[in-house]
């Protein structure tokens, strides 16, 4: 993998008129949760999984939080919850994680891969996909990842099964850079212009 270095101190929030990014703790268990249960088709869709299942409950969704949190504090992934101006609202979540956290990757795959030290996938609500909120917390997103984080080549993931999301990056100036050989979670690999 690259030489990249995260800052330090890490970006734990970014404000917008319209959004916010706050890294996602135990307290936002009840936004999240409300978030995660309204879009579960979807992201039974993204994960490739069954989760969330109808049974999932909210203790089941502190024990995610604080995982998550656990792996911030660690400095190995980053997730943080996107978050209506008042805080009263989730309007999905962002995963930054290393590259080298991708399994079963051929030896092209690792050597394409290389300038790519980490990559990101995000989901949003029903309410808000492929609206102009999307692309306003994506454009921001992306240009938060190279000013604050200075991230010198981001890759955003996607798959297969969520054509609505790959044709909403294609609209908005991504490009397919590489689609894994394995069938696992980060199939179609992103990159921005």
């Amino acid at each position: 993998m690259s030489a990249f270095i995260h800052p330090e101190p890490i970006p734990e929030n970014f404000i917008h008129p319209l959004f916010l990014f706050e890294v996602l703790q135990p307290k936002h268990v009840e936004l999240d949760y409300q978030a995660l249960m309204v879009s579960r088709n979807f992201l039974r869709r993204w994960s490739e999984s069954t989760w969330p299942e109808d049974e999932f409950l909210l203790a089941d969704n502190l024990k995610d939080l604080e995982w998550h949190f656990e792996e911030f504090k660690g400095k190995y992934a980053f997730t943080f919850t996107i978050l209506n101006p008042s805080r009263t609202k989730c309007f999905g979540c962002i995963y930054i994680r290393p590259t080298d956290s991708i399994r079963k990757l051929s030896a092209a795959e690792k050597e394409k891969l290389t300038p790519y030290p980490y990559f990101c996938s995000y989901w949003v609500t029903d309410e808000i996909r492929s609206s102009d909120l999307e692309r306003q917390i994506l454009f921001s997103l992306n240009n938060w990842l190279k000013t604050s984080w200075q991230f010198p080549n981001m890759l955003f993931t996607s798959n297969l099964l969520i054509s609505e999301q790959n044709k909403f990056l294609e609209e908005n100036g991504f490009t397919l850079f590489l689609k894994l050989s394995q069938k696992i979670r980060q199939q179609l690999l992103w990159t921005s212009s």
